[in-house]
């Protein structure tokens, strides 16, 4: 317990001890008693009781204003610099700020606020946004400049917001350079991706320590140079879990798993956001047996050291898609079991999405209707996932029938969704409809998901000269590939092949090395029997291949549609 100011008299220490030992936990009506008593009796010149019972109010959202109110009312000489700081802590950046000018405008001497470097950085903190001309006069004015906490607290605004050349004008004006300014800058240059400069710096640091370099380690990694990143690795003295896991994320990331399993195997301690990464890495590099694998040894180990690195929300949302895409319901009945054994399903709303989407693409939509409809709170996710569920599984007037059931807003993914089983269904009255009112009606402007829904719906049923002035009508930074790849495949099912070698001479550019294309306008040769066609692009075919870059676009949608199959 604090230990009570001597020279108080017993009220003072009194309340002073209530506040201390119930400054988080008490209610607003012990904390509002504990204000009357202290009125009552006077207490209030206390500057130190004042403070304390400011700072206990402050600590409760619903009091916020009453501590406001008990502030601009105190008494004259209750004034430190202390009480202001913590009203300036307990305010949004704009009302701080207001407060800031205030208190340095007041001209009562009574009243006189001298700021300290806390108040800046309190300040600072607060920046919504780089735009602090006057808190940066302010601290240049009043000789805060050489104040390490106060100008690694500037540096790091701007650099929060990419204003790389600010950053650098405080820290050269700095007296001294912390580890800390040093990363911080060096990490700000990589993020508007400046690397050599931010290189430059990481070697000029005189003392690195193990923050630093895992921050350099990081940014080698998210700049996808694994090679720099094994070599940096190697040259830190003490590397801790941070150091091998963002490692080991540089090799997922690059889709070395050979190299990443390695890595793994290696680390002296692993923790479950080590798994997680490693579990990630094989979902997303399209390992999913290898995925559902190192699970049950997750599973397995953890079971064994009485639950250390336990499975997590984050961990069930990269293995439940891996199973969905195996169609492997068994496994996921098992996992459905695990998650309510453990209390998981309301962990992360995203698990309850996940298992819905999961049912359905193992063809079990009757346990997705069953996880929906129990869910109390439904998210916009929720609707999404269900909606998508319904599409895949042929149920599309039931899906159409739960968007219009929807009692929220429904969101930009929502209208992806329904527009996607509109196209699945080949519903173009109320497909057209949606589309017109999603401005009007729902207030979302139709995005490049959107028009390539409605070109893949138009494709569908036959209306490709609506399709093809869709398309047209789209800015050439709005257009993308999957939509030209959609459109080229509804011509080559309707045998279009004027129209298809129309919008590859047009459009074929945005994706020159979509071997998907090629092998659409082979096909659709295939089929009107054009043989020096055919062979013309069976030669793009292997042409684009042999660069070793060719991909697939995908097409518009919920489901993975197959272009070509060899």
């Amino acid at each position: 317990m604090k230990r009570p100011f001597l020279r108080w008299a017993a009220k003072e220490n009194f309340c002073s001890c209530l506040l201390h030992n119930s400054s988080s936990t008490a209610t607003i009506s012990t904390l509002l008693k504990i204000h009357a008593f202290i009125l009552r009796n006077a207490l209030d010149s206390n500057i130190q009781l004042f403070t304390q019972l400011i700072v206990s109010f402050s600590n409760h959202i619903p009091l916020l204003n009453h501590a406001r109110l008990i502030f601009h009312n105190r008494p004259l000489h209750t004034h430190d610099t202390f009480l202001c700081n913590v009203m300036l802590k307990n305010h949004s950046f704009s009302d701080a700020i207001l407060l800031y000018n205030d208190l340095r405008s007041a001209t009562d001497p009574h009243r006189a606020f001298s700021p300290n470097a806390h108040t800046f950085t309190i300040l600072i903190s607060k920046s919504t946004n780089s735009s602090t001309p006057p808190i940066h006069t302010h601290v240049f004015k009043l000789g805060f400049c050489g104040n390490s906490f106060v100008s690694t607290t500037l540096v790091d605004l701007y650099a929060k917001f990419g204003e790389m050349d600010s950053a650098m004008k405080v820290f050269d004006a700095m007296l001294e350079w912390n580890p800390v300014v040093w990363t911080t800058m060096f990490v700000g240059y990589a993020k508007v991706g400046n690397l050599s400069i931010a290189m430059e710096l990481f070697d000029k640091m005189p003392v690195k320590d193990i923050v630093s370099f895992n921050a350099m380690l990081d940014v080698h990694v998210k700049s996808g140079d694994i090679a720099k990143a094994r070599n940096l690795f190697d040259q830190i003295p003490d590397k801790n879990i941070v150091s091998w896991t963002s490692l080991l994320n540089g090799y997922c990331n690059a889709g070395d798993l050979e190299n990443a399993r390695r890595v793994f195997d290696e680390m002296p301690a692993k923790n479950i956001v080590s798994w997680n990464t490693l579990l990630n890495g094989y979902y997303r590099n399209g390992k999913l047996k290898s995925t559902l694998s190192l699970f049950m040894e997750l599973h397995s180990t953890s079971s064994s050291s009485s639950g250390t690195n336990a499975p997590n929300s984050v961990t069930l949302i990269s293995v439940l898609p891996a199973i969905a895409d195996l169609a492997a319901l068994e496994i996921g009945r098992q996992m459905h079991q695990y998650i309510q054994i453990h209390n998981l399903l309301d962990a992360n709303s995203k698990i309850r999405t996940s298992l819905i989407d999961m049912y359905a693409k193992c063809g079990d939509i009757k346990s997705s209707l069953q996880i929906f409809q129990t869910t109390e709170t439904k998210q916009s996710s929720t609707y999404n996932a269900m909606i998508n569920a319904l599409a895949i599984t042929g149920h599309i007037q039931t899906a159409l029938d739960l968007f219009s059931d929807m009692y929220i807003q429904p969101d930009t993914t929502t209208m992806v969704s329904v527009l996607s089983a509109c196209a699945h269904g080949g519903c173009i009255t109320q497909g057209s409809k949606l589309f017109r009112e999603m401005k009007s009606v729902y207030g979302i402007t139709p995005q490049i998901e959107h028009y390539g829904c409605m070109v893949d719906l138009l494709g569908r049923s036959g209306r490709l000269s609506e399709a093809e002035t869709l398309v047209n009508v789209m800015s050439p930074v709005k257009l993308n590939g999957v939509i030209v790849t959609s459109l080229l495949s509804s011509c080559m099912i309707a045998g279009d092949v004027e129209r298809a070698e129309r919008m590859m001479r047009k459009w074929n550019d945005l994706e020159l090395w979509n071997v998907g294309n090629y092998v659409i306008m082979r096909n659709l040769y295939l089929k009107k029997m054009m043989r020096e066609k055919v062979e013309e692009m069976a030669r793009k075919i292997s042409m684009v291949k042999e660069t070793g870059v060719s991909y697939v676009s995908g097409v518009c949608g919920i489901e993975k549609e197959v272009v070509e199959c060899i």
